[in-house]
């Protein structure tokens, strides 16, 4: 069965490095978060961020190969895979939406959200209210596959990855 996991991205990360993306399709990505995680092929990755205490989400991948740096080198380039800080693997995207910062989810949505944990719920702070916990997202965390539902109407469509979806990343070191 798939899992669905959330990554959060910095504002800071955001600021300085995401905002040049935007529009560009989110086909590949490698992360040390990642490789802990066991992700496999199938898997859904949504980077999600808080701003202004609202959920946004940045992107998403579903994972269609894994690939170790050796290979990656060997099939997109040393240049693109130093290019960035990665993990040991690389997971190269079956479908993936576009890159955007402006996708904010409604609080009604973020608190209908549940994770595969004993803390199955995003943290509102205070209680009750819809300010989102700065920090209930910083580790990555497993949603139910409703809950990803909930986020993919606010990414809008995936594409199907080819090479070109990747090695246009070269333009960007």
């Amino acid at each position: 069965m798939p899992k669905f996991l959330t990554l959060y991205m910095k504002k800071e990360t955001i600021e300085e490095n995401t905002t040049r993306y935007v529009g560009l399709v989110d086909s590949w990505s490698s992360n040390t978060k990642l490789d802990t995680c066991n992700v496999e092929i199938g898997d859904s990755v949504y980077w999600v961020t808080i701003k202004r205490a609202s959920l946004y989400i940045v992107s998403a991948l579903r994972v269609g190969r894994i690939l170790s740096y050796t290979d990656f080198v060997r099939q997109y380039g040393k240049d693109l895979a130093d290019g960035w800080p990665h993990g040991e693997l690389f997971y190269i995207a079956a479908h993936a939406t576009t890159i955007a910062i402006d996708r904010d989810v409604s609080p009604t949505d973020a608190k209908q959200i549940r994770f595969e944990s004993n803390k199955d719920r995003l943290k509102f702070n205070p209680p009750g209210s819809d300010c989102l916990d700065p920090q209930t997202l910083r580790a990555p965390r497993m949603m139910t596959p409703a809950s990803a539902l909930i986020l993919d109407k606010y990414l809008g469509h995936y594409v199907q990855v080819s090479a070109n979806y990747i090695t246009v990343w070269k333009s960007f070191l």
